[in-house]
C-alpha cells in the first residue's frame, strides 16, 4: 500500500491519466497564469462582425410650444374688469404697418384681427418679429376668432401662435384659407384648428357671438354692433376711403381719426393703448400698456429688448474674455495659475501682452476685494470681476467685451 502523502501526480481517476496542466513545486510558489483553450478555427468559414442588439428608443414627450413657455415665464398682463356695456379695442402693433393686430372685447366678445408680423436686422440676419402676445394669451380661453385680412407672411410663426392660442376659429376669405392650406403642411393645424369663409357673394354677414361683421360695396370690414359700426379695410388698392355719415364709425389705423355722426375726433393711436366705445363718446382709456415686440429666433421665441439680440451685438462688435481661477475658499487665496481665452477681442499680435496685463489685474481685483470683505459670496464676486475687468479691458483697448468669470472652489 502506498502512501497517502503521494504526488498528486500519480493519482488518476478514470481509464487515462490526463496531463496536468500546470506544476506544483516544494517552495509552494505561485502557479502560472492558465492559457484559455483556443477552439480550432477554420480559415475558410467567413466569419461576420458581432452586430449590436437594437434597442429600441423611448419616444420622448413633444417640446413646448415656444410661445407658451416665453409668455408663462413673463409678468402677466391683462385687461382690466369693467362693469358697463363698452366695447374696448387695444392696437398691438405698430400702426403703421400693413397688416396691424388689434384686439376687440366686448363683455362677452373677443376679436383677434390682422398678424402685425414686421422683421427686424441684427448683426445682417433678418428675424421675423410680431406683437407682444400677453394680453391676448390671457384672452385665449374667451377668443371667439382670429380675423385675417391678409396672407401669412410667416408660416411657420402662423402655426406657434395658433397652438399657443389653443387653436382658435380662422375667419379669412376663401383665397386666403386656400393659400393657408396650401402652405401648412402639419395636419394636426387642419384637424384642430376650424377655417370659416367670413363672406361670400350670397351671405355677405357674419355673427360672431355678439359681434356681427359685414362687407359693404367698398369691400370694407365692418363690425357692427346694436349702437356701432366700425370700419377697416380689408384691400383697396387706392388706400384708406372715409365713411360718410350718418354712421357711427371709427377707423385705428388711418393716422387715427375718428368719426362719430357728423363729427371728426383726432385721436392718435400707439401700441398699448385702449379705445372705449360705449354708444356715446369714443374715448382713450387713460391705462396705457408697456408692450414688447417678440421674434422669431429658428425654433425659439424671444423679446427683442432682451438680453439675447443684445448680447450678439456687443459678441460682434467687441468679442468675448472668459477666465478660469481656482479659489481656496478656506483661506481665500487663488491657487495656481488663471487661465484666460478670448474670441474676436484682441489681435492676434497683441493676445500676449494684453492677456497678461488682465491676468494681473484679476489678482489685484481678487485681493482687493478679499482684503474688503473675507466672506464675499460667489455671485458678489463673479459681478465685481465683470465689472472690474471690463473697465480694465477699456483701458487696454477702448473695447468692452462680454466679461465671462469661471471661480472653482477647492
Amino acid at each position: 500500500m502506498g502512501d497517502i502523502f503521494q504526488d498528486t501526480e500519480s493519482i488518476f481517476f478514470g481509464d487515462t491519466p490526463a496531463k496536468p496542466t500546470h506544476s506544483w513545486d516544494h517552495n509552494f510558489t505561485k502557479r502560472p497564469p492558465l492559457k484559455r483553450p483556443q477552439a480550432p478555427r477554420d480559415e475558410h468559414v467567413k466569419r461576420e462582425p458581432q452586430r449590436i442588439p437594437h434597442v429600441p428608443v423611448t419616444e420622448e414627450a413633444p417640446p413646448a410650444n415656444p410661445l407658451t413657455e416665453l409668455v408663462e415665464n413673463m409678468k402677466p398682463t391683462f385687461f382690466p374688469p369693467i362693469s358697463t356695456d363698452t366695447m374696448r379695442c387695444i392696437l398691438l402693433s405698430d400702426p403703421e404697418n400693413h397688416d396691424p393686430m388689434m384686439l376687440l372685447k366686448t363683455p362677452d366678445t373677443s376679436l383677434l384681427i390682422g398678424m402685425g408680423t414686421s422683421t427686424i436686422i441684427v448683426q445682417g440676419v433678418e428675424y421675423p418679429t410680431f406683437p407682444d402676445m400677453r394680453i391676448v394669451y390671457s384672452e385665449k380661453e374667451r377668443i371667439s376668432g382670429w380675423i385675417l385680412t391678409h396672407v401669412p407672411e410667416n408660416f411657420e410663426l402662423f402655426k406657434i401662435i395658433l397652438d399657443g392660442l389653443n387653436f382658435p376659429p380662422v375667419y379669412a376669405s376663401r383665397g386666403i384659407i386656400a393659400n393657408i392650406r396650401d402652405n401648412l403642411k402639419w395636419e394636426e393645424i387642419l384637424v384642430k384648428c376650424r377655417f370659416f369663409e367670413l363672406f361670400s357673394d350670397t351671405n355677405p354677414e357674419r355673427k360672431i357671438r355678439s359681434i356681427t361683421l359685414s362687407s359693404d360695396a367698398s369691400d370694407h370690414l365692418v363690425y357692427t354692433l346694436p349702437w356701432l359700426v366700425c370700419v377697416d379695410t380689408l384691400h383697396t388698392s387706392e388706400g384708406w376711403s372715409t365713411i360718410s355719415p350718418p354712421w357711427r364709425a371709427w377707423q385705428l389705423v388711418n393716422e387715427g381719426w375718428f368719426l362719430l355722426k357728423n363729427e371728426t375726433f383726432s385721436l392718435p393711436c400707439e401700441p398699448g393703448e385702449t379705445i372705449l366705445l360705449d354708444g356715446k363718446k369714443i374715448s382713450k382709456h387713460p391705462l396705457k400698456f408697456i408692450l414688447d415686440t417678440f421674434y422669431l429666433d429658428h425654433k425659439s421665441i424671444g423679446v427683442v429688448a432682451g438680453y439675447t439680440l443684445k448680447d450678439r451685438i456687443e459678441l460682434a462688435e467687441n468679442g468675448i474674455l472668459m477666465f478660469v481661477l481656482q479659489e481656496d475658499h478656506a483661506h481665500r487665496a487663488i491657487l495656481g495659475h488663471i487661465y484666460i481665452d478670448s474670441r474676436g477681442f484682441v489681435h492676434a499680435h497683441e493676445m500676449i501682452r494684453i492677456h497678461k496685463a488682465i491676468i494681473s489685474g484679476i489678482r489685484r481685483i481678487y485681493e482687493n476685494t478679499i482684503e474688503w470683505n473675507r466672506t464675499i459670496e460667489r455671485p458678489e464676486l463673479v459681478a465685481i470681476f465683470r465689472k472690474e475687468v471690463m473697465k480694465l479691458c477699456f483701458l487696454l483697448t477702448w473695447r468692452t467685451p462680454i466679461i465671462m468669470p469661471i471661480i472653482e472652489e477647492f
